[in-house]
């Protein structure tokens, strides 16, 4: 039996206020980091760079969405079955081929430089669900993922804004940036992810308020999908909605702020995603005020409606001219993640909680990223066949009505749905 650290033990006897600061700091700096090895390239327009007929860029885009769609298609099998004894390593395994490949990005010719960053992808794609094991079933979750949540919005911004600076400050190459950029982050990720893996298991008090989590096998992913299958068909189609929405407003958003005619563009991501990190952080405070046992995941969905309005509603504002281009991106931003960061890993941890089953909710958290980032690829192709004389701009704008349309009225059927199941399970 490995011999525990003097962290692991000083966290089983520390406060729960203490061991909470502690888990949510260790797992934003882990995300955090993470994405120095997915996003810097995105900071570059790439302008007059094409492949195969296609925007330089948008190639870029699509083959990173390919390694990491078909990523999280393998994830759903291989996060919902990893041991927590394999945690720590796979993590670093994960992150270091990542780097490799951004190294392979600037050494390769430009026409083999979307395979660099395909297989860049398909290593990224399974460093959230890892994460994830160490959170989920915990009487805190919600508050854990408020660290999770926060970093990935947070570092979208922060390391493209990194990327611009040694572009800019130290004339980095912008094919050798994203290298670079990995590389600055590379040492503070090892070490956080050693102070994450001091994390103790769920306690007997996790247990009995969020139930006991084990690795899922095959008849047990089949047997939890079968009994919720239509509210899990449609919330998989509102995950698409705003998984495709906030991919394409984060891939291209330095391309919609030139189309916006924004012209101060040093730090704008920073200033941007702060605003709707603070937005994140907020729901998922919120949602730790509403147990799942008693409350199911009907917060989750009113919350998510909520975001849907945002988005429509902003984007009807900015048309008529009342805000600037600059609060529309915040607020949009702020309507996405309200409706993402409810619909995914804590929507399922709540459903497990609720129910009794006992599995992990990796397992729908990562066919729901194997939905959402299919139909983000299928999205950037829809731009470039179907409207590539629009401005990424103009097609954003419509995508947001679109969005917000559908998304409510799906998630007003499932808030029903849900509702009753969750309580028909209760009462066996």
């Amino acid at each position: 039996m490995q011999k525990k650290s003097k962290i692991k033990i000083w966290l089983e006897h520390a406060p729960k206020s203490t061991f909470t600061m502690y888990a949510a700091a260790m797992v934003f700096m882990t995300y955090f980091c993470a994405y120095a090895f997915r996003k810097p390239y995105q900071a570059v327009t790439y302008e007059n760079l094409s492949l195969w007929g296609l925007d330089l860029k948008t190639v870029l885009v699509i083959s990173q969405l390919l390694g990491y769609t078909l990523s999280k298609w393998v994830g759903v099998k291989i996060c919902s079955e990893i041991k927590p004894h394999q945690r720590m390593k796979s993590l670093y395994g994960l992150v270091i081929w990542a780097q490799l490949m951004l190294v392979a990005f600037g050494l390769l010719p430009e026409s083999m430089k979307c395979a660099a960053i395909f297989l860049n992808g398909l290593s990224l794609g399974m460093i959230w669900g890892v994460i994830v094991l160490y959170l989920e079933g915990r009487c805190l979750t919600e508050i854990l993922f408020a660290g999770l949540s926060s970093s990935l919005i947070f570092s979208s911004g922060i390391v493209k804004d990194a990327g611009i600076w040694l572009m800019s400050s130290f004339q980095v190459n912008q094919f050798w940036m994203p290298a670079a950029t990995g590389l600055l982050f590379l040492p503070l990720f090892l070490l956080v992810v050693w102070l994450l893996n001091q994390l103790p298991e769920p306690t007997l008090e996790d247990q009995s308020e969020r139930t006991i989590r084990h690795p899922m096998q095959h008849a047990e992913r089949l047997r939890f999908f079968n009994t919720f299958k239509l509210g899990i068909i449609l919330q998989l189609i509102v995950y698409v909605l705003l998984m495709s929405f906030r991919d394409f407003r984060d891939s291209y958003g330095i391309d919609i702020i030139e189309n916006l005619g924004i012209q101060n563009k040093q730090g704008i991501f920073t200033r941007m995603e702060v605003w709707v990190a603070i937005t994140a952080l907020l729901a998922l405070v919120v949602l730790n005020f509403f147990k799942p046992k008693r409350y199911g995941v009907s917060i989750n969905i009113i919350m998510m409606m909520m975001g849907f309005s945002l988005i429509g509603v902003s984007t009807y504002l900015l048309d008529i001219g009342m805000i600037n281009g600059f609060t529309w991106m915040v607020l949009v931003g702020m309507g996405g993640y309200l409706g993402y960061i409810p619909c995914d890993t804590i929507f399922y941890d709540r459903v497990i909680a609720a129910t009794g089953f006992t599995g992990t909710a990796v397992f729908m958290a990562y066919l729901m990223d194997a939905s959402g980032y299919t139909g983000s690829i299928l999205l950037q192709f829809s731009k470039e066949w179907f409207a590539s004389g629009q401005t990424r701009l103009n097609f954003f704008r419509i995508f947001c009505y679109i969005i917000t349309f559908l998304g409510l009225i799906i998630l007003s059927f499932n808030y029903f749905y849900f509702k009753k199941q969750t309580q028909k399970m209760q009462n066996r």
